[in-house]
């Protein structure tokens, strides 16, 4: 699938977006094998996603940023790329736009033998993620900014 999207897409997703709410992702991150200390730095209201969009080469960045832990992809839809989990694990990804909606997004992470699956909605006024590995599930609302 191609990089591009309709320009009504593309501002509904861009933007900044500030962490307000988070079920379950300490449980999530344990499911992971992050280490107990580590997860203090996963507080939501600390985190913030910033998207954009480069028209030129049909490109997306996306950089995440909690208090400490910080991952900036840079990818095209449906193409996979590298990337260091937050969690230090070294991974291939692959981020496609859902056939049903142009917003919504579902992002893959293979680390080795663990696969991640997310799927991010993007409303206008909020990002909402749901992450999910083997029988964990995790949910984030983030807030646009700007």
């Amino acid at each position: 699938m191609s990089g591009s999207r309709p320009v009504n897409a593309i501002s509904t997703i861009v933007g900044t977006y500030s962490g307000i709410r988070s079920d379950n992702f300490q449980a999530f991150m344990t499911q992971l094998g992050m280490p107990e200390q580590r997860l203090q730095l996963y507080d939501i209201k600390k985190w913030h996603v910033t998207v954009s969009y480069n028209k030129q080469t049909e490109t997306w960045s996306m950089n995440i940023a909690a208090s400490v832990p910080k991952n900036n992809l840079v990818f095209k839809l449906g193409q996979p790329f590298k990337e260091t989990s937050l969690d230090a694990q070294e991974c291939t990804s692959t981020i496609t736009a859902s056939p049903e909606s142009n917003t919504t997004w579902n992002y893959r992470q293979t680390c080795g033998e663990r696969v991640t699956d997310c799927k991010m909605e993007f409303t206008g006024e909020e990002l909402h993620v749901t992450f999910k590995c083997g029988m964990t599930e995790a949910k984030q609302i983030y807030k646009k900014i700007k």
